[in-house]
């Protein structure tokens, strides 16, 4: 999915038999021609970036360098290189590192950083240096940004909660619209009181009149029962 690898000062190595096994792809790489024009193209780019970190300072200035940071391409867009910048921020402030930089170039995205509110210290145009390997192998355009630790993670806090803050005020109703909406509310109970109200009149009316009916001249229920029992 993603990795992120960091060399900070005074830490122990992850991977001690690095340098070696870099030192053996370097051995397998010159057995040919494109592969030793290949490395005297990178050696090129990093004595320009070497020179570049002089030349800005950020190798005095900073903490930790930011050497490695990698995202799938199928995982772009899903917040994993989010979640590995904010992750590698919350162990550079536990560790207090305060200040870091990194090396990017135009082969990746450099817009990242300006979003992440990092400086851009250096840059270098590639494309105009003399060297046919440089310019072959060296990306057209090489940059070195920097940044403090706690005022980055801080920035990424509050955008988190603006976030956060936007989604649920998205999620709740116009407070302009409830007035409205209880007034229709009320008016529909008041409406339904009306119309229960209407309708047992006109059940007490129906029920009044169908005794009327049975009793025509108004007489009780027992004179009209003496008045069978002597017809009988």
């Amino acid at each position: 999915m993603g990795v992120t690898l960091v060399r900070a000062a005074g830490q122990t190595p992850l991977f001690p038999r690095a340098e070696e096994e870099l030192r053996e792809l370097d051995r397998q790489l010159a057995l040919s021609d494109a592969g030793r024009h290949a490395l005297h193209g990178m050696a090129l780019q990093r004595d320009i970036d070497m020179q570049m970190e002089r030349d800005s300072g950020v190798d005095h200035d900073s903490d930790a360098e930011l050497e490695l940071f990698l995202v799938a391409a199928d995982a772009r867009g899903h917040g994993v290189g989010g979640g590995l910048w904010r992750a590698m921020l919350e162990e550079f402030a536990s560790e207090g590192v305060q200040r870091f930089h990194l090396h990017t170039d135009s082969d990746c995205d450099m817009g990242f950083y300006d979003h992440q509110s990092m400086a851009c210290v250096a840059q270098r145009n590639i494309s105009d240096a003399d060297d046919a390997d440089l310019v072959l192998f060296a990306p057209g355009i090489s940059r070195i940004y920097a940044g403090e630790t706690e005022q980055i993670l801080g920035r990424l806090q509050a955008d988190r909660i603006a976030t956060s803050r936007t989604a649920r005020m998205g999620s709740m109703a116009p407070m302009s619209h409830m007035p409205q909406r209880l007034h229709q509310a009320e008016r529909s109970d008041m409406e339904c009181s009306d119309a229960e109200r209407l309708n047992t009149k006109r059940l007490n009316t129906k029920q009044s009149n169908c005794v009327e009916q049975s009793n025509p001249a108004g007489q009780s229920g027992h004179a009209m029962a003496e008045r069978r029992d002597g017809a009988r």
